[in-house]
């Protein structure tokens, strides 16, 4: 009987730690120095279907939660620039498991002439709290 609570115990304990993992999420954080826009499409989603995307605004110094598997950028009224690989890096299991217990922040930086992008992890409650 006790060596039965103890399996119990480990099972419940593993997939409590499973969940914890799985559970990362993923923010777009605006550092570039003025507002950009962000939609949660692929550039090839936005030329095949122009009009269809939800385009959404984010001034800096801004965090917003993306729940896709798509995201795009654009300075207001420019050219879309893909994010996405940086977006399914996150979502990589073994990267995932590298960072227990934290959430992914991409990094929109100053930069000049192309995109400054970074992706960091962060513990999962500071990355909440900066909303």
């Amino acid at each position: 009987m006790k060596k039965m609570y103890m399996n119990l115990l480990t099972i419940v304990a593993i997939s409590g730690i499973i969940t914890a993992q799985a559970n990362a999420a993923t923010y777009l954080q605006n550092h570039y120095g003025l507002p950009i826009q962000y939609t949660e499409l692929s550039p090839s989603m936005i030329i095949n279907f122009p009009g269809a995307e939800p385009i959404h605004k984010i001034g800096n110094g801004q965090r917003v939660k993306i729940d896709s598997s798509f995201l795009s950028i654009r300075t207001v009224d420019g050219r879309w620039y893909d994010l996405t690989p940086e977006l399914q890096k996150t979502f990589d299991p073994n990267e995932q498991k590298m960072h227990p217990y934290q959430d992914a922040v991409i990094y929109v930086l100053p930069s000049y002439f192309t995109w400054n992008i970074r992706v960091d992890w962060e513990k999962r409650q500071e990355s909440r709290m900066k909303k």
